[in-house]
């Protein structure tokens, strides 16, 4: 049953991208076709145009996203959402999966695009081998692909799981159920910026006053020494925020089960 949830709720959204994918490609399209009759300043403004897009492409699946959740499991179509035969965590994975993978998809669709102005992957190779070269100077162990790549593969389940989480507690309320989830996620980003502001103090700065004063560190501690804290902080971030998406997605499921006050 989980799968037909997850194949409905990706068709439906699905159906939504298709018009920001197209208007992506469109806008890469006409670089490129520009590029080749050697226009260069309407090329170099259809760059920016495209690039542009891509941002807009991003903010406007968050929406589309946040309004499908909203509008599938808080609204009107909840009542017959809670209805069917599945468990509430099933709906809740469903949406979370779904919302997962369009994400991935937009992120595919904007590197196929540059893909597409730069005429090939190259470009890829280049960014990855001079910033494997920075990682190196700089001393750090981890490859920047596998840091960034966990960086944005656990940043994009923290937003989801808190966005979610803040509209399943704002709608457990009377009242303005939209400015309680508003005020619900103002306050978690908050407290995420606290816990992650802490780690840095225990992982980094901590450590990093311990071996001496200014003088000696500025002088004494080589790149590799400072890169290593550097590493332990960004682990401990992640590991805040895989724990605090675990706290929000049990708290949404709990949530949708026991409190949620529909409209």
């Amino acid at each position: 049953m989980l799968l037909k949830l997850i194949k409905y709720d990706f068709k439906e959204q699905f159906r939504e991208h298709i018009g920001l994918y197209a208007l992506v490609f469109v806008s890469a399209l006409t670089e490129i076709i520009l590029d080749s009759f050697e226009f260069d300043l309407v090329s170099v403004f259809f760059w920016a145009l495209h690039s542009l897009s891509v941002i807009a492409m991003l903010i406007c699946s968050l929406v589309i996203i946040v309004i499908y959740f909203r509008r599938n499991l808080l609204k009107d179509e909840g009542y017959l959402m809670n209805t069917l035969p599945v468990a509430p965590w099933m709906l809740y994975v469903s949406k979370f999966l779904t919302a997962f993978v369009l994400f991935i998809l937009d992120l595919i669709v904007a590197v196929l695009t540059f893909s597409i102005m730069n005429h090939g992957f190259e470009w890829i190779k280049d960014i990855i081998g001079s910033m494997s070269d920075e990682f190196a100077n700089a001393g750090f162990t981890m490859s920047p692909v596998v840091m960034f790549g966990s960086i944005a593969v656990i940043s994009l389940l923290y937003t989801i799981s808190m966005l979610f989480f803040s509209l399943t507690t704002g709608y457990r309320a009377n009242g303005s159920k939209d400015a309680n989830s508003v005020l619900t996620f103002i306050i978690l980003y908050v407290i995420g910026q606290v816990a992650n502001i802490i780690v840095m103090i225990f992982t980094f700065f901590i450590p990093l006053s311990s071996k001496g004063s200014i003088t000696y560190i500025l002088t004494v501690l080589t790149p590799q020494d400072v890169a290593g804290l550097m590493n332990r902080a960004v682990i401990g971030a992640l590991a805040v925020s895989l724990i605090l998406t675990v706290v929000y997605v049990a708290g949404s499921i709990y949530n949708m089960t026991k409190k949620l006050n529909l409209e």
